[in-house]
C-alpha cells in the first residue's frame, strides 16, 4: 500500500511537467475538440493515465471524481480512440481498469466499431468486384486500410468513410460504376478542377439504414499551391495486397501510407488533430522499423516534399505512444534538408493568422487562373443541393433554403469563434 502511494505521488508530481510538455507540443498543432485542445483540460493524473494506456504501459489509477471520467469520455469522442483504449485495457490487471460504467462505454464503442467495419467491408467487396469487372483497380487508404494492416484488431481503428484512390485515367468510368450502384456524388469536380482538388465525396443510402460515405480520390491530397510530385502510378506499383476472411484489396505500402498520413494530418488538420491519426503514425513506424525501411522513408519524404510533415508526425507519436525510432533516425540532422517549397507549404499550414483567412488562402492556392479561383469560390459559397442534404438533412422533404440558412449560420458561428481566439492572441 505504501509503495502504491509512492507511485501515485510520483505520477502526480510528473503529471504537471507532462501537461506543460503536451501543451507546448500542441500550441500550434491543436488537438480536435471544441474548443481546440479541450482534452488537455482534464485532470493531469487522468491525462497521464490515458497516455500510459496508449503507450501500452501499466498505468496508475488517477484519484479523480466520477464526473471527470464522464468528461473524459465526451472529450475522447472526436479522437476516435475509444475502441483502441478498450483493446489496450484488456490486458491490464483489474485494479488498473477504469470504473465499470466507463469500461462498459469503451466496450460498446469497440463492439459498434466492429459492426460498422463488417458492414463497410461488405460494401467495399461489392465496389471492388464492380470496378474490377471494368478493368479498374482501386487502392484503399487511411482508416479502412490501416485497420487491417497495422492494428492488433481491425475494430480498434474506427473510421467514418472509406478512402479510395483511383488512377486519374480511370476516374470518370469509376464514378459512373459507383453511380450505377446507387452512389451519388455531392459535387462533380474532376472535369473542371482536376489539377486543383483531389477527391469527390460520394454517398450511398438504400433507404433502410444501410449507408456508406466514400471519398473517391484521383490524387492523395491537396497540394496547397506547391507542385504536385506524387506519381499516382507509382503508388499502384508499390501497393500491397491485403487479404482478410471477408475480402481482398490493394492498399498503399507502409512507407507511402506513413507519408500520406503525415501530410494529411499536418497539412489538412493542424487545428483538429485526432489521437487516432497519431496512433496510425506510431503503428506504421513500428512496422517500418521491423522491416528496416527507414532509408526508404527518408528518400520518399524528400522526393514528395514531406520531410517536415513526417518528422512532426513522428514527434507527436513519440510523445503520445512512446514510439522509439532506431537511434540513427532520431536526430534531425539524419534527415534530408526540406526544399524551400516544402518549407513554404508547411509554414503556411502552421501560420497563426486569422484562421478563416488562412483556410481561404490555402483553399484557393492551387488554382492556376483567376477563373479557376472563381469556380472554387462559387462552390464554397453555394454548395450543391446534394452536398447540403448530405450534411444537413437526408430528408428530401426538408426545405432546401432552410439548409442553406443553417449552413451560413454555422459559418458565422465558426467565424466568431475563430475571431475570439485571434483577438486573445
Amino acid at each position: 500500500m505504501n509503495q502504491q502511494k509512492i507511485n501515485t505521488v510520483n505520477v502526480h508530481s510528473g503529471a504537471a511537467s507532462l501537461v506543460l510538455e503536451i501543451t507546448r507540443l500542441h500550441e500550434t498543432l491543436s488537438l480536435a475538440g471544441s474548443p481546440s485542445n479541450a482534452l488537455l483540460q482534464i485532470p493531469a493524473g487522468l491525462l497521464a493515465y490515458i497516455i500510459s494506456i496508449l503507450r501500452n504501459e501499466t498505468p496508475v489509477m488517477p484519484d479523480v471524481a466520477a464526473s471527470s471520467w464522464q468528461q473524459l469520455v465526451s472529450l475522447l469522442g472526436p479522437h476516435w480512440i475509444m475502441p483502441l483504449l478498450y483493446w489496450n485495457i484488456g490486458h491490464l490487471p483489474h485494479y488498473c481498469k477504469p470504473p465499470a460504467d466507463i469500461l462498459a462505454c469503451l466496450r460498446n464503442s469497440f463492439l459498434g466499431s466492429n459492426i460498422r467495419l463488417l458492414q463497410k467491408g461488405r460494401h467495399l467487396k461489392k465496389i471492388i468486384a464492380a470496378l474490377e469487372a471494368q478493368g479498374i483497380t482501386l487502392l484503399a487508404a487511411k482508416g479502412f486500410a490501416l485497420a487491417y494492416t497495422v492494428y492488433p484488431h481491425p475494430a480498434a481503428r474506427p473510421f467514418d468513410d472509406i478512402d479510395i484512390i483511383i488512377r486519374p485515367g480511370d476516374f470518370l468510368q469509376a464514378r459512373t460504376v459507383l453511380e450505377n450502384m446507387g452512389f451519388r456524388a455531392q459535387t462533380h469536380r474532376f472535369e473542371l478542377l482536376q489539377e486543383i482538388l483531389f477527391e469527390e465525396k460520394m454517398f450511398y443510402d438504400n433507404g433502410v439504414g444501410d449507408t456508406l460515405f466514400i471519398e473517391l480520390h484521383w490524387y492523395p491530397h491537396k497540394s496547397f499551391g506547391t507542385q504536385r510530385v506524387i506519381d499516382v502510378e507509382e503508388l499502384f506499383a508499390r501497393a500491397e495486397k491485403i487479404t482478410t476472411q471477408e475480402l481482398a484489396f490493394m492498399a498503399l505500402d507502409m512507407v507511402d501510407a506513413l507519408v500520406y498520413a503525415s501530410l494529411h494530418m499536418l497539412l489538412h488538420h493542424t487545428r483538429d488533430i485526432r489521437l487516432s491519426w497519431i496512433y496510425d503514425i506510431s503503428m506504421l513506424a513500428q512496422k517500418i522499423t521491423a522491416v528496416g525501411m527507414w532509408e526508404e522513408v527518408k528518400k520518399r519524404s524528400a522526393d514528395l516534399g514531406a520531410v517536415l510533415a513526417v518528422r512532426a508526425a513522428l514527434e507527436l507519436a513519440a510523445f503520445w505512444t512512446g514510439l522509439k525510432l532506431p537511434e540513427k533516425y532520431r536526430d534531425v540532422s539524419a534527415w534530408p534538408e526540406p526544399s524551400e517549397g516544402e518549407k513554404k507549404t508547411f509554414n503556411q499550414a502552421l501560420k497563426k493568422q486569422f484562421r478563416p483567412y488562412v483556410l481561404l488562402k490555402q483553399y484557393l492556392s492551387g488554382a492556376p487562373t483567376g477563373g479557376k479561383k472563381m469556380m472554387l469560390l462559387l462552390q464554397l459559397i453555394f454548395p450543391t443541393p446534394s452536398y447540403m442534404r448530405r450534411n444537413y438533412s437526408l430528408d428530401k422533404k426538408t426545405f432546401l433554403p432552410l439548409m442553406y440558412c443553417r449552413h451560413y449560420l454555422n459559418w458565422i458561428e465558426a467565424f466568431m469563434e475563430s475571431l475570439k481566439g485571434f483577438i486573445k492572441r
